[in-house]
């Protein structure tokens, strides 16, 4: 229902405008709380951590509106990181490996001389234990994208 909150049919059309605007946000907001409410439950109930890490993939990627995202898990050497989940919507793929039976190599997290390898995004990240959030990943030349392309 629209209230009328102004005779200048010029400003009701936008107060209505800006209504319809903070609706659509409240919905998406309500879908994300939904969302954070049923990791939880996961959480506490789900015995396969792999469906888990899937929601919380599924409700990262809703909320930032990624076109693609990787889920690793730490080698149990913790020098590398192994693949678990690997999402990609440009190019219509989706990846669950389970755990340690990823037929992907996995990302060295040290060069050969034992320093932090920083030209890997994974490995950098993983290392400053920060997320790094790029417009396009392909359009930077900080980290080798070689392998992902």
């Amino acid at each position: 229902m629209k209230a009328k909150l102004s005779h200048n049919p010029k400003v009701q059309k936008l107060i209505n405008h800006i209504a319809g605007q903070i609706r659509e946000y409240a919905d998406e907001q309500l879908l994300y709380i939904e969302n954070l409410k049923n990791i939880g439950i996961a959480i506490s109930t789900e015995k396969d951590t792999g469906n888990i890490l899937e929601l919380i993939l599924n409700a990262a990627i809703s909320y930032t509106n990624a076109d693609g995202a990787t889920i690793y898990m730490l080698s149990s050497d913790a020098k590398e990181l192994d693949f678990r989940i690997i999402y990609n919507k440009s190019l219509n793929v989706k990846i669950h490996f389970e755990q340690g039976k990823s037929t992907w190599s996995s990302i060295p997290l040290y060069e050969e001389d034992g320093s932090k390898r920083q030209k890997n995004l994974a490995a950098c990240v993983f290392h400053c234990e920060k997320e790094l959030v790029f417009d396009n990943i392909y359009e930077q030349n900080v980290f080798d994208t070689s392998g992902t392309k």
